[in-house]
C-alpha cells in the first residue's frame, strides 16, 4: 500500500509560492497518516529556512494533539512529538 501527502506553501496574501507531494509506502492509519503528513511539512518548512508559517488542516485530532500534551507512547503520539520536537526549533 502507498500513502500520499500534498503540501502547499504560500505567502502572506495566499499566494502560490510552491508546492510538494510525496508518495510513501507503508499502510498508515488515517490519524498516523495526517500526522506523518504534518511532520513531513514542518521537515520541509525548516529545511526553505521559512520561520514564521501558518499550518491548515483537516485532522481534528492530529490539530489537537499537536496543541495539548503529548502523553501516547503510541506511534501516532511519537509522530506528534517528532513534530512539535521540530516546531519548537
Amino acid at each position: 500500500m502507498e500513502m500520499g501527502l500534498g503540501m502547499v506553501l504560500r505567502d502572506d496574501l495566499g499566494d502560490f509560492i510552491v508546492g510538494r507531494s510525496l508518495v510513501l509506502s507503508g499502510c498508515y492509519v488515517v490519524d498516523v497518516g495526517e500526522a506523518y503528513g504534518v511532520y513531513e511539512a514542518l521537515s520541509w518548512i525548516k529545511h526553505l529556512g521559512v520561520h514564521s508559517v501558518v499550518i491548515e488542516m483537516d485532522a481534528k485530532l492530529v490539530f489537537d494533539a499537536l496543541k495539548g500534551p503529548t502523553s501516547s507512547r503510541s506511534v501516532f503520539g511519537n509522530v506528534i512529538t517528532s513534530c512539535k520536537i521540530i516546531f519548537n526549533r
